[in-house]
């Protein structure tokens, strides 16, 4: 009540305060897994690519007014999983790790920010460059106790009165009734209007409900990491961002969440250079929103942070002593997730070592290698081909699943760079958090994840 009042009277003096004031147009964006070292690697690898001395390339979400720090623990665990952390931005309260948009006990009774947002007169949309029914994006749209129930998830999705859902594909699991496609038809009823992915196809119409994913949406669905796109002009993630602006711009406003899914899938592989390039890749996504920010200054909100930081990175580690060399990971020119799809199909043609040992040079462009270093690197081919040794295999490969050929190339380049990591997991860590905007004060000092939903809501519902 004594901030109505202050807001009330301030508004009768004419005065602006920044507390009380209403954004029309509110950028929510989660970098999944994306904590500072990750950040602050991807500031380095890009000084690299200009520089050979020590410096950063600022990215665009660091150099925004308000930077911060969050906590990410949710209610059984000090290392939260994205469905419950995603859910705490959703609903502004924490839960337990898996859960969908529910409360902390279950319970369904919380409004998201996309029901304030619509309550309030905004459109509303979703981006991801993974799976529409991920964990992340699904926490604003559907209440499961699962972040597994992909089927429910899609069901939900479907049937929302979402305005724009862009980026990957639907992802299904079995058991289940409908395939992919079975969901877009059923969206379609809906009311949701399908557009090719090409930006300069697109052209949105005033009462249309937008929905724009890949052209191939037979696999998983996601867009390419940035190192392994092929095309000239991929279809990005900015792209989506600005396709999106231009369909939910209208005269109430909109609220947008945009996240990149592909951070934390890099950094759960523990690669280096793969995760470097997708934030540079994120970055670009909200210099889009930032732009936009720039031609409506008083209407608008931008909040970037992560979920949780993933992977447990550091940026040094003992074998270099106190030097670092980014620039290395600009050598490699393909994700772990591609490279090892490059090995499933050598167990079928079986090449000669010297054959694999040709092609990583290829892949990596490191040069000769150290015998220590060769020693690892024929070690793992025997893992893959010696079928004598299949009960042999380090557990690190058992538990892992990617190939033991490609886990040791990305260690080697790790290495020689200086980075190094904790874990394959989440971490709890603390994560940054950037702002600018109406409201950006609400999103100063220590910050728990909950304050992301208390500071949207106020700037969303402000009178």
């Amino acid at each position: 009540m004594r901030l109505f009042v202050s807001c009330l009277l301030l508004s009768s003096t004419l005065l602006v305060n920044p507390l009380c004031a209403k954004a029309k147009y509110v950028f929510l964006f989660v970098g999944d897994g994306m904590g500072l070292a990750q950040r602050t690697l991807a500031e380095f690898v890009a000084n690299s690519e200009v520089n050979d001395k020590p410096g950063i390339q600022r990215l665009r979400m660091n150099k925004l007014p308000v930077q911060t720090f969050m906590h990410t623990y949710n209610t059984v665990s000090y290392i939260t999983d994205s469905a419950a952390a995603a859910t705490t931005f959703a609903i502004g309260k924490k839960t337990y790790s898996g859960s969908i948009g529910l409360d902390g006990d279950g319970s369904k009774d919380s409004p998201n920010l996309l029901d304030i947002a619509k309550a309030n007169g905004l459109k509303t949309g979703i981006i991801t460059n993974v799976a529409l029914n991920h964990a992340t994006p699904a926490s604003f749209y559907a209440r499961e106790p699962s972040r597994n129930l992909y089927n429910k998830i899609a069901d939900s999705l479907v049937a929302s009165d979402l305005d724009f859902v862009g980026g990957g594909c639907i992802r299904t699991s079995k058991p289940g009734t409908k395939k992919p496609g079975d969901y877009y038809e059923i969206a379609k009823k809906n009311g949701f209007t399908f557009h090719s992915s090409n930006p300069g196809e697109f052209k949105p119409k005033a009462k249309e409900r937008d929905w724009i994913m890949p052209e191939d949406c037979t696999s998983y669905g996601d867009i390419p990491y940035a190192v392994d796109r092929k095309d000239d002009k991929p279809v990005v993630l900015s792209d989506y961002v600005e396709m999106a602006t231009r369909s939910l711009t209208n005269s109430k406003g909109f609220f947008l969440m945009v996240e990149d899914g592909k951070i934390d899938w890099a950094c759960h592989s523990n690669d280096a250079a793969t995760a470097a390039l997708q934030v540079l890749d994120f970055d670009a996504a909200v210099k889009v929103a930032y732009d936009f920010y720039q031609r409506h200054p008083e209407e608008t909100t931008i909040i970037v942070t992560a979920d949780h930081e993933t992977g447990g990175l550091t940026l040094g580690r003992t074998e270099t002593k106190y030097e670092m060399h980014p620039g290395h990971l600009l050598k490699q020119k393909i994700s772990m997730y591609e490279l090892n799809q490059v090995i499933k199909g050598w167990r079928e043609t079986k090449p000669s070592f010297d054959d694999v040992l040709m092609a990583v040079h290829e892949y990596f462009q490191i040069g000769d290698f150290e015998k220590e270093s060769l020693d690892k690197i024929r070690n793992a081919y025997n893992y893959t081909f010696d079928p004598a040794l299949k009960d042999k295999v380090p557990q690190k490969f058992l538990y892992s699943s990617s190939e033991p050929i490609s886990i040791t190339m990305i260690e080697l380049l790790a290495e020689m760079s200086g980075v190094a990591w904790t874990t394959v997991l989440h971490t709890g860590v603390p994560v940054p958090l950037s702002a600018i905007g109406v409201g950006q004060e609400k999103f100063q000092g220590m910050l728990e994840n909950t304050q992301v939903f208390d500071g949207l809501k106020a700037v969303i519902e402000a009178k």
